[in-house]
């Protein structure tokens, strides 16, 4: 059982020991005791589910999107503004428009490296 809760946690690397030797979810809050069968179970929910896009999203993407309310996101590279649905941020990032904005934005900060070495 230990295995499992184990493999679980290195699945899911959000979960830190508090001082009550509960785990606590960093991307929603949420405490729970560190046994397998619960764990298991709060990782299928939907308020963990979304949230996990959202960290998984955010984690590759996150320096082209502004913060720009409660439920929305500013693109930078488009200049769109996009709800904080992970389906929506998705659908945006596969788009033709963010996709060759984000391909002349890496070209340009290659660019900038290169010019910056002598």
């Amino acid at each position: 059982m230990a295995k499992e809760l184990e493999h679980l946690l290195d699945q899911y690397p959000v979960f830190e020991y508090n001082e009550r030797q509960k785990l606590r979810c960093t991307l929603t809050g949420h405490e729970i005791p560190p046994r397998f069968d619960l764990l298991d179970h709060y990782v299928k929910t939907s308020k963990f589910v979304r949230a996990w896009k959202m960290h998984q999203i955010m984690k590759e993407y996150g320096e082209y999107f502004d913060d720009i309310g409660p439920r929305e996101f500013g693109c930078k590279i488009t200049m769109k503004i996009i709800s904080k649905d992970p389906d929506d941020l998705l659908r945006h990032i596969n788009g033709k428009k963010f996709k060759k904005g984000l391909e002349k934005d890496r070209n340009s900060k290659k660019r900038h490296i290169i010019h910056a070495i002598p």
